[in-house]
């Protein structure tokens, strides 16, 4: 059963990552009808509409070296209470992740823990958040937020030197994915503050196919 499930989150995944494409495309048909129409250069309209195509490539190319990695068993996580845990004892079960920090964009930040609000409040317990601060204080703050917010089973950790060594770090941006017991990175998605729609697709699946009954 969890072997299909698996597969069935697999296969939505790709529909996600085919709809991205899907975007990728008819952004890359405008600007090649524009480059027709206006070969003397680009207006600002344009420039947005080239830069939303790099971003969705880029988008896709990063979730997929990222697919299958482990994470180190040593890695250090602080806690809540300021306690040191590691990686190979803070996730036991499956659990889904959402990494960021506080040098990533804000508005992203707000954005997904309002989806996580609407989309996520079924199994808030197994989800945890990853995140950086130079303080204990922000991690304090971040919680507090996600308490008026109604998602207090949320487990949250602070990476003290902001890196999970995996090759998404770099692009310092917030994204989610699957942890399972051995540490390994699955199902990596990135969110766009944009398409709010994809996050809740991404959110509502994991729910049905990874955690419910479980």
């Amino acid at each position: 059963m969890k072997k299909v499930t698996l597969l069935i989150f697999l296969v939505i995944l790709m529909a996600l990552n085919v709809l991205i494409l899907y975007k990728y495309k008819e952004v890359q048909h405008k600007l090649s009808t524009i480059a027709n129409i206006h070969k003397e250069g680009l207006t600002n309209k344009e420039k947005q509409l080239a830069d939303t195509e790099k971003l969705y490539e880029n988008n896709i190319i990063a979730t997929k070296e990222n697919e299958n990695l482990k994470l180190n068993k040593e890695l250090k996580l602080i806690t809540i209470e300021g306690d040191t845990i590691f990686a190979k004892d803070a996730f036991k079960n499956n659990n889904l992740i959402l990494r960021y920090s506080v040098l990533n964009c804000g508005d992203c930040v707000d954005a997904e823990f309002k989806n996580l609000e609407r989309f996520a409040r079924k199994f808030t317990n197994r989800i945890t958040i990853i995140t950086y601060h130079e303080r204990i204080r922000g991690l304090i703050m971040d919680y507090k937020k996600l308490q008026e917010l109604g998602l207090d089973n949320v487990t949250v950790y602070m990476l003290p030197n902001n890196q999970l060594s995996v090759p998404l770090e770099k692009h310092n941006i917030p994204y989610y994915f699957h942890i399972t017991p051995d540490l390994t990175i699955h199902n990596v998605f990135i969110p766009l503050k944009e398409q709010p729609k994809l996050s809740e697709y991404y959110l509502k699946y994991s729910f049905m196919n990874f955690f419910e009954g479980s």
